[in-house]
């Protein structure tokens, strides 16, 4: 507990002692700050050299280094590139096979109507009674 109390007592001195020295603090973001600038500008240069600009300053085997990233990058792109072709493909495929399903249902459904149709007419025209008049007797 002794030694939990003695770290909290110096960890707040040296706390403290930012707190008061403001000077330092801001010289100290001020650092940082100018190394993020660095950092930001060697970022974007190279985002400029792998996209074929400001190539002059390079030497051979910056260049070589260069297009093996593109390449790299390349085979990164196509591969991400058949997969999400191949997922489509996929998602075609299972569509197909559901509207071929619901097709034939469909056609069933038409035919069955159709065939229920046409017994109905039959049905219709057995049920027709030959309602000839005839005059005079029967069988002449």
């Amino acid at each position: 507990m002794q030694e939990t109390i003695k770290h909290y007592v110096r960890h707040s001195r040296s706390t403290n002692k930012e707190l008061k020295d403001p000077e330092q603090y801001i010289q100290q973001w001020k650092v940082e700050v100018a190394d993020m600038a660095k950092k930001i500008e060697l970022l974007e240069s190279y985002r400029w050299k792998l996209l074929g600009e400001n190539l002059e300053s390079c030497s051979i085997g910056d260049l070589h280094e260069i297009e093996n990233q593109v390449e790299r990058s390349l085979t990164t792109v196509r591969g991400r590139k058949y997969q999400v072709l191949s997922d489509q493909i996929e998602q075609l495929k299972e569509k197909e096979k559901t509207l071929r399903e619901r097709n034939e249902a469909l056609l069933r459904r038409v035919e069955s109507s159709f065939e229920e149709d046409v017994e109905k007419e039959n049905e219709r025209q057995e049920m027709e009674v030959d309602t000839e008049l005839v005059i005079g007797r029967p069988g002449k």
